[in-house]
């Protein structure tokens, strides 16, 4: 509480005793009293004056608020983005939720100045996922919001994306290298990755270890193996085996070395 010292006159005779006299009763028969008064809840007249205090620079809690919002009209899609998630074949679009629409239809072409198909009508979330979509492409996107009267907007939002993979494919597993009986021939065998946009194997040779050397193999082939039919007896090769997939990513790189088949022990084919 927040109070001021306050003066109460009390006006009285000369000769009113001893106990004006406590109260500081001066010349005039006039006492004065101090009366403490609290400012934030005082009494004036037949009034109560609340918050008499400086509230300057302090927020004000005790409101209302509206957003006056005209329902006749179904605005189009606000906020609406699209995102390359950068994983092939996949582009994601968001926009903003509002009560005035029910759902979104969106539209989708190649063409910039046409508005397309209609391929999907959301209604339950704020995204689509257009899935299955050509790594490359260009592709040209409508949005257009539907009113609870099935009233559709006038103005539409465009958006425009291009699938595209980074991610590069696992590498083959179970590679094997073997030397033929007469010292001719390589034949590496693998074991394939099962993801779905795997292209082919691409094999390196070396004749120094530790290099990448030049590739031998860079296209899809219908077993998975590969007889190097270019070598000669008695010089070590260095083969590396990757994986690529369809839009040229390609697995991490590991060195594999084989010699001539001077040992009868080692296998053969």
């Amino acid at each position: 509480m927040i109070g001021v010292t306050a003066f109460v006159l009390l006006k009285g005779s000369g000769n009113s005793g001893d106990d004006l006299t406590n109260l500081g009763l001066n010349n005039q028969g006039v006492v004065i009293q101090p009366v403490v008064v609290d400012i934030d809840s005082a009494f004036f007249g037949k009034k109560v004056i609340i918050g008499l205090k400086d509230r300057s620079g302090q927020s004000y809690t005790d409101q209302s608020s509206s957003t006056p919002t005209n329902y006749q009209v179904t605005p189009a899609p606000k906020g609406a983005y699209i995102l390359n998630p950068q994983v092939g074949e996949k582009l994601v679009m968001y926009w903003d939720f509002d009560e005035r629409y029910t759902a979104v239809k969106i539209y989708r072409t190649e063409t910039q100045s046409e508005k397309g198909e209609l391929i999907a009508e959301v209604s339950d979330k704020n995204y689509y996922q257009d899935i299955g979509i050509t790594n490359g492409v260009y592709y040209y996107y409508t949005l257009i919001a539907v009113g609870a009267n099935g009233q559709e907007s006038d103005e539409s939002i465009k958006l425009t994306g291009t699938p595209n993979d980074i991610f590069p494919p696992q590498k083959p597993t179970g590679v094997a290298v073997i030397n033929s009986d007469d010292g001719k021939q390589v034949k590496i065998s693998w074991v394939a990755p099962q993801e779905k946009d795997f292209a082919y194997v691409k094999i390196y040779r070396s004749q120094i270890e530790g290099e990448l050397g030049l590739p031998i193999l860079e296209k899809p082939v219908e077993d998975n193996f590969y007889i190097d039919e270019s070598v000669l007896e008695d010089i070590e090769y260095y083969y590396t085996i990757t994986s690529v997939d369809t839009s040229g990513n390609e697995s991490e790189k590991s060195i594999l070395p084989v010699g001539g088949n001077k040992n009868p022990f080692n296998p053969s084919f």
